[in-house]
């Protein structure tokens, strides 16, 4: 008669038990995976979309600057205010005349100088001329007086605001471009 030792093949049977994961743990772990995951990936697209933001909100200052930069290289040499009105302004150069446009339509601000025609800005929203005197408000600092009269402008206002879509949403508008040019070589 051969004996057997069943608490061996007890332990066999107890560890096979043991060594799967019950359909609670399973899926315990699934739940967290799928809350891990939303997390990254909430991150990812928050990180991607401030990262496109930042892309932009540079990339629109940068044009702004240039365009400010030409119209302010032009207009301090301009003789005279030609025509003005609040979305384009005519001013005369010493050989020639340049007239600054905005077309809220198109969205752009353009040169036009005789036939040529060059857009120095796009994606602007709002744009809008205006025109000062030398004479200072009294008391006041760097506050002019407002020219009804373009013979009296000796100052150019203009101010402006561009924007851009991300995504199809507008996600970041630049901060109000404004600068006060003064014409140095007008005639009185």
């Amino acid at each position: 008669m051969v004996f057997k030792d069943m608490s061996s093949n007890n332990q066999v049977v107890r560890l096979r038990r043991k060594s799967g994961a019950t359909l609670v743990e399973v899926l315990v772990a699934v739940l967290l995976s799928t809350i891990l995951a939303a997390v990254v990936m909430t991150s990812v697209i928050y990180s991607a979309r401030s990262y496109a933001s930042l892309v932009n909100y540079i990339d629109l200052d940068q044009k702004s600057r240039n365009a400010l930069d030409r119209m302010v290289m032009e207009i301090r040499e301009a003789t005279e205010v030609v025509s003005f009105a609040t979305d384009k302004i005519v001013v005369q150069m010493p050989d020639y005349q340049v007239t600054f446009v905005y077309d809220d339509g198109d969205r752009t601000l353009t040169r036009v100088q005789g036939t040529n025609e060059k857009i120095l800005l796009t994606e602007c929203d709002a744009l809008q001329f205006s025109m000062f005197q030398r004479n200072p408000v009294s008391g006041q600092l760097a506050e002019f007086l407002e020219a009804t009269d373009k013979k009296l402008c000796k100052i150019i206002q203009v101010n402006w605001v561009c924007s851009r879509q991300i995504l199809g949403r507008t996600w970041n508008t630049e901060s109000v471009q404004t600068a006060k040019i003064v014409m140095r070589n007008q005639h009185l």
